[in-house]
């Protein structure tokens, strides 16, 4: 297929789709920077290509130009405002940036398109989160959970604002549902174990949740710090001493 849309471009380089269908044949196969090259080109001769658009998106926010990756975005969104997924990359690549508030209005938009996204739904609590509109956040994440009770980042990201809201039952109930959905992920396991020790420094919980992070990701500061603070509130001391003097040995942590 790669050589016909080739021979096809070499008879005449004004054809878009072939640019397009060449595009996504180069990505698939990892040539980026060729399939750049062909998505630019499907744009250039025919600027209405939503696709094309969309595509260069994906590219740049996949090599970290997420500015440009906004441009290529609103270019395709303002050809296709019905795809809730075009929106949904677009609030992803502003949020990169720093924009919050537009990247809530995107999120919004591909929520009204797609009521039952939980992607969707969740990048709009996130960045809610960031925004500090807690209530809201909250509100959104449960969306997405009731979308997708399955989805492990909607779960995760509930908890925390919980956590953030001092809801420390809510957001243990809703982190030990993320683990149980993604029992892999250190990242989880660390905002559990936060989490759990925040609601009950001396119990034996926080120290078990805090272990098990480690055991998946012994370099994850945030669960070895909050060991040792469960430590020092059980008067662990010397135990304590340990977890925290290997805190502070952590790459990138400060003395």
């Amino acid at each position: 297929a790669e050589a016909a849309y080739r021979e096809a471009l070499a008879r005449d380089a004004r054809l878009a789709e072939a640019h397009l269908n060449l595009g996504s044949l180069l990505l698939g196969k990892g040539k980026t920077a060729e399939a750049e090259a062909a998505f630019t080109a499907a744009t250039r001769s025919k600027p209405e290509l939503a696709e094309g658009h969309y595509n260069l998106g994906v590219i740049y926010d996949g090599s970290g130009r997420a500015r440009e990756a906004v441009q290529a975005y609103r270019a395709a969104v303002k050809l296709r405002p019905d795809d809730a997924t075009y929106h949904l990359n677009l609030g992803a690549a502003l949020r990169r940036t720093g924009d919050g508030k537009s990247a809530i209005a995107a999120f919004q938009e591909a929520t009204r398109l797609d009521g039952k996204n939980a992607v969707a739904w969740t990048n709009l609590g996130l960045v809610l989160s960031d925004e500090r509109a807690l209530d809201d956040a909250r509100v959104a994440l449960e969306r997405a959970t009731k979308a997708d009770p399955r989805y492990a980042p909607a779960w995760n990201g509930l908890g925390r604002v919980e956590h953030k809201r001092k809801a420390l039952d809510a957001a243990v109930a809703a982190l030990t549902r993320a683990r149980e959905l993604a029992p892999k992920d250190a990242g989880y396991a660390a905002d559990l174990c936060r989490a759990t020790v925040d609601r009950d420094p001396k119990a034996a919980a926080g120290v078990t949740t805090c272990r098990a992070a480690l055991a998946l990701d012994g370099q994850n500061a945030l669960a070895r710090y909050v060991l040792g603070k469960a430590l020092v509130a059980r008067g662990e001391c010397a135990a304590a001493r340990t977890e925290l003097d290997a805190f502070r040995a952590l790459p990138g942590v400060k003395p």
